[in-house]
C-alpha cells in the first residue's frame, strides 16, 4: 500500500511544487486494467498507526482518501480500504465512486494518473469539501506559509 510511494518521493527532486508534477499530456483510458489486489502488510499497518498517533498528538484529523485512477481501482481495493478505515475509526473517501473526471481527457497515461485537467477537477472538489469543514485553517497571507503562495504563483505563471 505505502511502499510504492517511496519511489515517487525519492524521484520528486525539488519539492517547490509541493509534490505536484505538472502534465497537460492527454492519453485516454484504454480499457486495460493494471491493478493488483490490495494487500496491506504489517509494516503498512505499523506505519499507518504511527501516522494516526502523530495526528492525535497534533490534534489533526486523518482521512483516508483514494484518488481517481481507472487502472488501479477495483471493488476489492475499495472494500479493503473501507474495512481498514472502519477498524481504525477513520473517515474514508473513495473519489473513484464519483464522476469527477473524464477518462478520455483527464489522464496523462491511459487511466493510471490524472493530468492537469483531471487534477484541477479533483482539487476543486477537495477544496470545496475542505472549505465546508473546519479541518484546515486558512493561512493565506501568513508569512510562515509563504512557500505555498510562491508555489501557487509559480504554477499560475506556468499555466499562463
Amino acid at each position: 500500500m505505502f511502499g510504492k510511494s517511496k519511489k515517487v518521493l525519492r524521484n520528486s527532486g525539488n519539492l517547490d511544487n509541493k509534490g505536484y508534477i505538472y502534465s497537460n499530456k492527454v492519453m485516454p483510458y484504454d480499457n486495460t486494467e493494471f491493478y493488483d489486489e490490495v494487500e496491506i502488510s504489517n509494516i503498512d499497518i505499523f506505519l499507518l498507526n504511527k501516522i494516526i498517533n502523530e495526528c492525535k498528538k497534533s490534534n489533526s484529523k486523518l482521512i483516508l482518501l483514494n484518488l481517481p485512477s481507472k487502472k488501479n481501482w477495483n471493488s476489492y481495493s475499495h472494500d479493503t480500504l473501507s474495512k481498514l478505515a472502519s477498524e481504525l475509526n477513520l473517515d474514508y473517501y473513495d473519489l473513484n465512486e464519483l464522476s469527477l473526471v473524464d477518462w478520455n481527457t483527464d489522464s496523462s497515461d491511459g487511466g493510471q494518473h490524472l493530468n492537469y485537467y483531471g487534477a484541477k477537477k479533483v482539487s476543486s472538489y477537495l477544496g470545496e469539501y475542505i472549505k465546508n469543514t473546519d479541518l484546515v485553517v486558512d493561512h493565506r497571507g501568513d508569512e510562515k506559509y509563504a512557500s505555498w503562495k510562491k508555489a501557487y504563483d509559480k504554477m499560475s505563471n506556468k499555466l499562463n
